[in-house]
C-alpha cells in the first residue's frame, strides 16, 4: 500500500509539473493548443479543493453551516439553488452530477467561450470577432462527466490566473 503512494505521489508531482512547464511555454511562445492528459482520480482533497473553486466561479454565497463536520462547529458552507441546506466543499455534487455542472459550462459559454464534450474529450475554444482558438484539449481515461469536471477546473483556474483572455 505505501508503495502504491508513493507511485501515486510521483504521478501527482509530475502532472503537476507538466502542468507548470505548459503554463510557462504559454507565457514565453504564447501557446495555448495543448493536450493535457489526466490518468488518476481526484483525490477528495483535490475534490474538495476543485469544488470551491466553481462554487466561488459560480458566485454561490457563503453561509454558515454546521454539516459535513465531526464535532459539530459552525463552519462556512455553500448555498447552492439546486439544494435546500447549505452544502460544505466536499458535498457540492459537481463532479458527480450533470444537474449541478452543466450550469457550470453553460457559464464558461455565456463568456464567449466554445466547450465541446465528445465522449471523454473535451475541448474550450474562445471565439472572438476575428478567429475561434483552442485554448486546451483535456482527454483522459475514464467517463464524460470526469473529462468534463477537469476541463472546468483547468479553465477556471486559468481564468483566474489569468491564462486566458477575455
Amino acid at each position: 500500500m505505501y508503495l502504491l503512494s508513493k507511485k501515486l505521489k510521483k504521478l501527482y508531482i509530475t502532472i503537476g509539473l507538466i502542468k507548470i512547464l505548459l503554463k510557462i511555454v504559454n507565457n514565453i511562445f504564447g501557446i495555448t493548443n495543448y493536450l493535457l492528459y489526466i490518468w488518476v482520480s481526484l483525490t477528495n482533497k483535490q475534490i474538495m479543493e476543485s469544488n470551491k473553486l466553481i462554487a466561488e466561479f459560480m458566485g454561490l454565497p457563503l453561509v454558515p453551516c454546521n454539516i459535513g463536520t465531526e464535532n459539530g462547529d459552525i463552519t462556512e458552507g455553500y448555498q447552492h439553488p439546486k439544494v435546500n441546506v447549505p452544502c460544505t466543499a466536499d458535498g457540492l455534487k459537481y463532479k458527480y452530477s450533470w444537474d449541478w455542472l452543466m450550469p457550470v459550462v453553460e457559464k464558461i459559454e455565456s463568456l464567449g467561450y466554445e466547450f465541446t464534450i465528445i465522449e471523454s474529450r473535451c475541448n474550450i475554444k474562445h471565439n472572438t470577432d476575428h478567429s475561434i482558438e483552442e485554448l486546451f484539449h483535456i482527454e483522459l481515461i475514464g467517463s464524460k462527466i470526469e473529462a468534463t469536471y477537469q476541463a472546468v477546473v483547468e479553465f477556471i483556474n486559468q481564468y483566474n490566473n489569468k491564462y486566458i483572455k477575455i
